[in-house]
């Protein structure tokens, strides 16, 4: 093999790598910008936006400790029917004291991307205004299993914790099952 063919073949093999680290770079670019989009569509009220950051057989498992949201510690919502329930939720997000006056922060976040797949955590924390002021409303950590369909990537799963919760260490594991 002549220097030059050795020389292009080194070229091709660089700009291959380049090509797949730019990759993986755009994916996990994407991957933040969904999850900015999920507190942002909440707290602006944009439901069926907030919808349709999930696949359409998407769930979210929200560890709710004495919540009037859900009979179980665990409430599980799955489907984008079912995501729509728990945003529209008169008693939760569509309260008097939430809808419009919420703020929810994703932060941290830790991306593993693998082909299609993803799994990133994430601390977040929600803040509420009310008559008195800006309060602290919850803090805790979300894993999210995340699926790319048709280039774009959406929520599979959204697994949330709260600080003091049992569940909190647990749900950090970057390697679900």
């Amino acid at each position: 093999m002549s220097e030059n063919s050795e020389n292009i073949e080194k070229l091709l093999a660089r700009v291959e790598a380049l090509e797949a680290r730019v990759l993986e770079l755009e994916d996990e670019r994407e991957i933040r910008e969904l999850l900015s989009r999920y507190g942002f569509t909440a707290d602006t009220c944009n439901d069926e936006a907030f919808v349709q950051l999930y696949t359409e057989d998407g769930t979210m498992k929200l560890s709710l400790p004495n919540s009037p949201l859900s009979d179980d510690p665990i409430g599980v919502w799955q489907g984008q029917d079912r995501v729509r329930e728990f945003i529209t939720n008169p008693i939760g997000h569509h309260s008097a004291r939430l809808y419009g006056k919420s703020m929810h922060v994703n932060d941290n976040t830790v991306t593993h991307v693998d082909g299609d797949e993803a799994v990133a955590n994430s601390y977040q924390f929600a803040i509420v205004v009310d008559e008195s002021g800006v309060k602290l409303m919850s803090a805790g950590n979300n894993q999210w299993q995340l699926r790319k369909v048709d280039g774009k990537w959406y929520i599979k799963e959204r697994r949330g914790a709260y600080l003091g919760d049992d569940l909190f260490t647990g749900n950090m594991d970057a390697t679900p099952s």
